[in-house]
């Protein structure tokens, strides 16, 4: 069989994007459909499976969830893993890495399952939860089932006692009494199990089966049905377009883990602790530890914020205020878009700062700072420099029979033309040696050019 009917024959099982890529080539007899090795060589090389699998490694590291849903953007991952033989801790690697910062920093203190399917299930509902919980006025409420009557018995005697013994005995609800082990709260934490009934679709600020206290018999009682700390309001301002000018901010600079980040920290006296937002240290990969016992914020009235616990604080990081001022901070994480880093009232106290309000920023540190936060100034001493004495225009006593060869007047004026010209014979065959062409600064041939301008007007030279 020829080359010819070779190519033929394979050009006949060919489909799709290669039956496009070989038809023009037989139409036309190009020279490769008359050489089988040559054609299989071309083909294999146009339509390299590598190259698509090369092509969809490159992809996966480099796709992003951005604003979508975790399930959009696990369709188009799933697709592109077909083109790859990658291993499993590589793809859940990858899959990671393209999730919002967002939502990685709701994972952050979950246990993630290993295998990669697992994995995007797990993230897709979790997804889904989250999102259900931003709009939960679009949520369907939980209606309860009315509670059954119980029948009435009534005495034939008319006797009370007999008909107390008649109606069964029911145990009074619990009200306030959780009798969740730490194990149970373990768990519902880490699966986003809602505290009060370890409910699926909601947490326990809007669970349903919760009993709601008013305003007026909670502040009678003093009391509250979380065992949280409340640590006070945050900052209140006002919105407009000179919002800033409204707030004192003062330029920082934080160090962790050999990383350098540079912002600004809102001082606020009106804050309970020092602040930094979650998403600001998502962004910058600050690290996080899960506190020991949650907190809980409160706005300037009393309401709890749309994010009311603080579960996380950062690691020990090192701020540096100014030029001098170094001390090691630890943040508390809530959601501050606005304000980053907010430096609240412990920190005013500890440092005790003399503020211009007026100016807005920190004239001086108190007492404490100066032996624990300001770095040492060397302070070098003030150098006497003898300043000469300005050079004198008198010509000395020992060159007055000279004078004339100091007179600037004389060098103003030519010296007469002489009569004489004398010749200056070159060998025969011979030229001159020429130099290389003497390099001058900026400075030396603005003098020079001003002292050809000068020489030009005075007629000392002339243009050759």
């Amino acid at each position: 069989m020829s080359d010819k009917a070779k190519v033929g024959y394979l050009i006949n099982h060919l489909t799709e994007k290669a039956l496009l890529w070989a038809t023009p080539l037989w139409e036309n007899k190009k020279p490769i459909i008359y050489d089988y090795e040559g054609f299989t060589s071309e083909l294999k090389r146009t339509f390299d499976p590598s190259r698509r699998a090369t092509n969809a490694g490159r992809s996966l590291f480099h796709i992003k969830q951005g604003n979508r849903r975790v399930s959009d953007y696990a369709i188009e991952f799933k697709t592109l893993t077909s083109e790859v033989l990658w291993p499993n801790d590589v793809l859940t690697l990858a899959f990671t890495e393209g999730l919002n910062e967002a939502f990685m920093f709701e994972l952050a203190p979950l246990k993630l399952p290993e295998n990669l399917d697992h994995l995007i299930d797990f993230c897709i509902a979790m997804d889904d939860q989250i999102r259900e919980r931003r709009h939960p006025r679009d949520r369907p409420r939980r209606v309860l089932p009315p509670l059954p009557l119980l029948p009435r018995h009534t005495s034939t005697s008319g006797n009370p006692e007999n008909a107390k013994t008649d109606m069964p005995v029911v145990e009074p609800m619990q009200i306030g009494k959780t009798g969740i082990s730490e194990a149970e709260r373990a768990h519902r934490r880490e699966k986003g199990l809602c505290f009060y009934c370890a409910g699926a679709d909601h947490f326990r600020l809007q669970c349903p089966q919760r009993p709601r206290v008013s305003r007026g018999e909670s502040g009678k009682s003093g009391q509250r049905t979380a065992n949280t700390q409340v640590i006070g309001s945050l900052y209140a301002s006002f919105v407009d377009s000179e919002k800033k000018k409204s707030r004192i901010l003062v330029p920082i600079s934080l160090t962790w883990e050999g990383v350098h980040l540079k912002t600004e920290a809102f001082l606020d006296s009106g804050a309970s602790g020092n602040f930094m937002d979650k998403y600001f240290a998502a962004k910058n990969l600050l690290p996080l530890v899960l506190k020991e016992k949650p907190l809980m914020v409160e706005a300037i009235d009393g309401k709890p914020l749309s994010c009311p616990h603080i579960t996380h604080d950062t690691v020990d990081v090192c701020m540096k205020t100014g030029v001098l001022h170094h001390e090691t901070i630890r943040f508390q994480i809530i959601e501050s878009p606005s304000c980053p880093v907010v430096l609240g009232f412990p920190w005013l106290t500890e440092h005790n700062p003399v503020i211009d309000w007026v100016q807005r920023d920190i004239k001086c540190w108190g007492p404490s700072c100066q032996s624990n936060c300001l770095g040492r100034v060397n302070v070098i001493g003030s150098l006497n420099i003898a300043t000469a004495p300005p050079l004198s225009t008198e010509v000395p006593d020992c060159y007055l029979a000279l004078k004339e060869v100091f007179s600037k007047a004389r060098t103003e004026v030519l010296p007469p033309h002489r009569p004489y010209d004398c010749a200056i014979d070159l060998l025969p065959g011979t030229m001159p040696p020429r130099g290389h062409v003497y390099p001058l600064s900026q400075k030396e041939n603005d003098i020079m050019e001003e002292y050809i301008r000068e020489n030009l007007e005075r007629g000392f030279i002339r243009r050759s």
